[in-house]
């Protein structure tokens, strides 16, 4: 059936069986009712009046091109192929259990879409200017939009998704139930909010955003996540429950904050200039690298195994981390470095480094700290709990400050220029000071079966020694 260039309003009604049914360039209303078939298609072009479509079960073609007037449709159980382009007037589609694809271009109106469950769901939007709301039942969802301008908001039922926009303006809105994501966001200028469910140990959930700049939530369920982030002006707060994290961040502006439960998290930040604030659950292994960072950087970790490496750094870094062997290397950071960390063995690097250094360390009978100072110009202090410590420092001009319980201590240190005092618990304790400037104070207990060696070489300052029982030389 083809209708062309009537004046007033139309009303079409069919019983069941195959329909096709073509309009074009009609003034009235038109209104269009089918019945059950294996296949309807409905062909809207140029029509300025409102247009209502109704269907029953079957597969539904529907297309509009360059209508003036709003589009409802009601479709009942059935795989839809929908494509509007050019439309001005406000769309709402409501379909039934089935394979579902949408292809919006050059939209104008509101578009609101409520379609039932399927194995799969495919809805692309191309320089849409209105509203786009979507609600979808589960299966395997695939949104596409490039260069809108209205908000896009997505209901997502249980199903993997692939979520890809590029050049939007308008906030968007996502919210998915349990699966895998896999979502990209590419020069989106407005806000970004993505909430999706858990997954299960095989899922997997991957955020890509490049050049955005609106602000990003992310609250991500159960399973994997990777997030990337590269020079994006906006903020981005991400809040995880247990699981797996890979986090990229390069050359992001805004502030950063990230809570993750239970799990492993690798974490890389790289020319960075808005603070970051991580706090994590415990896990296997913890790996944090910042390179060129300007703003604050905040550590909350769990119990685990954690290396933190930090170069050329401008802001200052506080880490908190509880329980676990810590591997830290800091180098030409400029800003002030606290350090806590509970019961474990520590392995600490400073190099260049110029602002002010405060290490505070648990351990055990079984533990082991070593702390390398080497040309740094910031004031150091350092309390380290029962263990073997050795400590070592070179071209250093700030002080440095040792406070250690009960353990064997090695110290050397060579051209230190700032003052040095150290306390220590029993033990044994052996000291090398060459060529240092500053005064040295030294206060260590022992016992009968302790031996303390003290070493002084070309010193200059000042030398104050407190020494408990046992062999001394």
């Amino acid at each position: 059936m083809t209708l062309k260039r009537t004046l007033g309003d139309l009303s079409i009604s069919a019983g069941d069986g195959d329909n096709t049914i073509t309009i074009e360039e009609t003034l009235g209303e038109i209104d269009v009712t089918v019945g059950s078939g294996s296949s309807h298609t409905i062909s809207l072009s140029h029509t300025q009046g409102a247009a209502n479509l109704i269907a029953l079960t079957g597969n539904r073609n529907i297309t509009a091109f360059n209508t003036t007037g709003s589009l409802s449709a009601d479709l009942g159980d059935g795989n839809d192929i929908i494509s509007l382009e050019k439309t001005q007037g406000e769309v709402t589609l409501n379909s039934g259990a089935g394979s579902h694809s949408l292809q919006l271009v050059e939209t104008s109106g509101a578009v609101n879409i409520d379609v039932g469950s399927g194995n799969s769901h495919d809805f692309s939007l191309s320089q849409t200017e209105g509203t786009v709301n979507l609600d979808v039942g589960a299966g395997d969802r695939t949104i596409t939009a490039y260069d809108t301008t209205g908000s896009l908001t997505a209901n997502l039922l249980d199903g993997d998704d692939t979520i890809s926009l590029e050049k939007t303006g308008g906030d968007v809105t996502l919210t998915s139930g349990i699966g895998s994501h896999n979502c990209t966001f590419l020069e989106t200028n407005g806000v970004l909010v993505v909430n999706v469910g858990d997954g299960d140990t095989s899922a997997s959930h991957l955020f890509n955003l490049r050049h955005t700049a609106g602000n990003a939530t992310i609250n991500a369920g159960a399973g994997d996540r990777t997030i990337t982030a590269f020079n994006t002006t906006g903020s981005l707060s991400a809040d995880f429950v247990d699981g797996d994290d890979i986090i990229s961040l390069e050359k992001t502006q805004g502030e950063v904050a990230l809570n993750s439960g239970a799990g492993s998290h690798s974490l890389q930040l790289v020319e960075t200039s808005g603070a970051v604030h991580i706090d994590v659950g415990g896990g296997n292994s913890h790996d944090f690298s910042l390179s060129q960072t300007e703003g604050t950087i905040n550590l909350d970790v769990g119990a685990g195994d954690r290396t933190i490496t930090a170069y050329d750094t401008t802001g200052s870094l506080t880490a908190n981390l509880l329980d676990g062997n810590d591997t830290i290397s800091l180098e030409k950071t400029g800003g002030d470095v606290t350090l806590t960390s509970g019961i474990g063995s520590h392995n600490c690097t400073f190099l260049e480094t110029n602002g002010v250094l405060v290490v505070n360390v648990g351990g055990d009978t079984s533990a082991s700290h070593l702390f390398n100072l080497r040309h740094t110009a910031g004031n150091a202090t350092i309390n380290a709990g029962a263990g073997d410590r050795t400590i070592t420092a070179f071209n250093t001009t700030g002080s440095l400050s040792a406070d250690l319980v009960d353990g064997d201590d090695i110290i050397s240190l060579e051209k230190t220029l700032g003052m040095v005092s150290i306390a220590s618990g029993a033990g044994t304790h052996n000291y090398t000071f060459l060529e240092t400037d500053g005064a040295i104070n030294v206060d260590v207990e022992g016992g009968n079966s302790f031996r303390h060696v003290f070493s002084m070489m070309h010193t200059q300052g000042s030398l104050d020694y407190n020494v408990g029982p046992g062999d001394r030389e």
